[in-house]
């Protein structure tokens, strides 16, 4: 892996030690602008096909583990949400987290997967589940669900939670978008913390507007590095903030300058105009670096986007930028190989299939 702090700062990249955008202006937060010569310079990478998903006709998602587990998230039409499948056989080895309001049984599943450990949330029932894929596939038929963790909070706010801590989980605001081209100053806090049993409210009384439709993103903790990172969907931004304190510390904007144009209705509610950037699609992590995936192109259509490039930006988890890859596939959900030698990603082949691609992380 090259190291091009060198280039980031040779490129014309700026430190801002004031105001930085989303989050509240802070001494202690550094803001960098991202040159976009890291996306023209990026290093072109090989990829292959390590699953073809177009047998699994409900599949919404898909991650790999251990090279040969596919971890799939279904749509709502399936009967369970999560197929855990042996790639190399094609054995079905374990089929869970059914539809309905029983026990252990979820209405609406979003799942997030990292390092082996699946997320699923269920806001509708408030009830949220931290499954480690190793016990699923010691037991098999005998796994029982663990005992959920129970949060209240305001759905209309949230859609991403992330383990924190023993018996606590950390929710992402996705009502916080700053925009001084349309007066828009919905400042924060990013991430609102909340233990077992906790009623929380995750955006604050005071924004103006609702931006939960423009402000999506993902994260992802790190207990061991005092981290948090946040990569945003439909915007050229990255921010890292401090797992004990949730407080923001770095903050990237770019690569690129491009921006959404938004309308806003006369109750508040802010919506795309005509299209958006699709961003950063995805983040996963080894124990030392963190890799995100990103387009960096307004959305046309699915057809289009199946055929766009994807570009790997690595960092460690202190927020130093330290190379970027070129991939000629799209890749949305980025998982790592336990050995760190690895990146898989979910997208299309040239029939418009779902599959899963296998990329080669450079040695350094």
């Amino acid at each position: 892996m090259r190291v091009r702090l060198s280039i980031l700062l040779s490129l014309g990249l700026f430190l801002m030690t004031q105001s930085c955008g989303d989050v509240k202006s802070s001494p202690h937060v550094s803001g960098i602008v991202l040159s976009h010569d890291i996306i023209d310079n990026a290093q072109i990478l090989g990829f292959d096909k390590a699953a073809d998903l177009k047998d699994y006709i409900f599949v919404k998602d898909a991650y790999i583990y251990e090279d040969t587990i596919l971890v799939m998230l279904n749509v709502p039409k399936a009967s369970n949400f999560i197929d855990i499948v042996n790639l190399r056989t094609g054995d079905l080895l374990w089929q869970g987290v059914k539809k309905g309001r029983g026990p252990s049984e979820v209405l609406s599943a979003q799942v997030w997967f990292n390092n082996g450990e699946l997320t699923i949330s269920d806001i509708a029932n408030q009830k949220f589940y931290i499954v480690q894929v190793d016990s699923v596939l010691k037991y098999r038929d005998e796994f029982k669900m663990p005992e959920p963790l129970s949060l209240a909070v305001d759905g209309s706010s949230t859609t991403l939670l992330c383990p924190y801590g023993k018996d606590s989980l950390v929710c992402l605001n996705n009502n916080v978008l700053v925009d001084k081209r349309f007066e828009i100053d919905n400042a924060g806090p990013r991430l609102v913390a909340g233990r077992n049993g906790d009623n929380i409210r995750v955006a604050s009384s005071r924004d103006k507007y609702d931006v939960f439709n423009v402000s999506q993103g993902s994260i992802l903790c790190s207990k061991e590095h005092n981290s948090i990172v946040f990569c945003s969907s439909t915007r050229n931004r990255l921010e890292w903030m401090r797992y004990d304190t949730l407080e923001p510390f770095l903050v990237y904007d770019g690569p690129g300058k491009e921006q959404n144009e938004y309308h806003i209705s006369k109750d508040g509610s802010v919506s795309f105009d005509k299209t958006f950037l699709v961003a950063y699609n995805s983040v996963c992590s080894t124990s030392d670096l963190v890799f995100f995936s990103y387009t960096g192109q307004f959305y046309q259509s699915e057809v289009h986007l199946a055929k766009s490039p994807t570009f790997i930006l690595v960092f460690n988890w202190e927020g130093e930028f330290l190379d970027s890859y070129k991939v000629d596939c799209f890749m949305k959900k980025l998982s790592v190989s336990q050995d760190g030698k690895y990146l898989y990603g979910s997208g299309y082949d040239n029939d418009g299939n779902r599959a899963i691609w296998k990329v080669a992380i450079p040695e350094e």
